[in-house]
């Protein structure tokens, strides 16, 4: 019975992560490539501060600040480029912040990463914590949602779709679209590391191997499965892969061929990807819906 509510956990935590992707490459059109840096970067400022003693709240909240720098500095030097160049240069973030992560021993642990990461005080350590642990990621994600579904539902949101669609426009109604884009990079790296942060204090273990870009497609797949540019299609999308994943694992644990689990589970999302993109690159939500 441990499973269900930690699955559900894993749920709210990507979801919340793919909401805030989304909001860049569905709602704003950014070919963004480095998400899971600010999912990182919110998985170690957490859970560094912790360990020097910050209570548990403080600190998911300090990360989150962390990331949201973070990505204001991405966005500043990334948004100068356009199209593939900008993807290129916010896949080389991503790849060396896990870099960083992995060789600077002395501040992350280096390969083997930080263990002692505690849970907020109300919440027990150990399974018989995950379901309030549980509560409190889906009230989380719960919230995410709201802000999302109100942003995007915003002037501001309606302006984020207008340089999605057709950026040229939007310059020529007098929108500066370049501060509309750094905007929703810092909104969506905050959002990033809230969901890194849960990430660290649920695991109490965190390692670079958990931050590559493996991460970056997985919830790239959540989101176009879903939908892509709509509210509900990131979490959609996030529960049918990730109920996907764990229901392979258990039928390879049937046969005793778990060892396997990887590389089939990465060929078969490799394959739904790629059915998504070009066979129906909506998801199954209606693209540009807010659904």
């Amino acid at each position: 019975m441990e499973q269900i509510p930690a699955i559900l956990i894993i749920i709210s935590i990507y979801a919340m992560f793919a909401m805030s992707l989304n909001l860049d490459m569905g709602h704003t059109g950014l070919p963004h490539l480095g998400p899971v840096a600010c999912f990182g970067i919110g998985a170690y400022a957490s859970a560094l501060l912790n360990i020097a003693g910050l209570p548990v709240s403080l600190s998911i909240f300090t990360a989150m600040g962390v990331s949201a720098l973070a990505g204001t500095l991405l966005a500043l030097t990334a948004l100068s480029m356009k199209g593939e160049f900008f993807s290129i240069i916010t896949f080389a973030f991503a790849e060396t912040v896990h870099l960083f992560f992995r060789n600077e021993i002395w501040l992350t642990g280096g390969r083997k990463g930080l263990n002692g990461i505690g849970r907020p005080v109300w919440i027990e350590e150990g399974p018989l914590g995950l379901p309030l642990y549980l509560a409190t990621t889906i009230l989380l994600a719960a919230l995410v949602f709201l802000v999302m579904r109100r942003i995007i539902s915003s002037p501001f949101g309606r302006t984020l779709h207008m340089i999605r669609e057709n950026e040229q426009i939007a310059r020529l109604l007098g929108k500066h679209t370049t501060g509309f884009k750094v905007q929703s990079i810092v909104v969506s790296s905050l959002v990033a590391g809230l969901a890194g942060a849960l990430w660290a204090h649920y695991a109490g273990h965190i390692e670079p191997d958990d931050f590559t870009v493996k991460e970056t497609i997985l919830v790239i797949l959540c989101i176009v499965t879903g939908g892509t540019g709509t509210a509900r299609g990131p979490v959609l999308g996030t529960f049918l892969i990730v109920i996907l994943g764990e229901t392979l694992y258990h039928i390879l644990a049937i046969f005793e061929m778990t060892r396997f689990v990887n590389p089939i589970r990465g060929m078969i999302f490799g394959i739904l990807l790629l059915f998504f993109i070009f066979r129906r690159p909506g998801g199954i939500l209606k693209t540009g819906t807010v659904q």
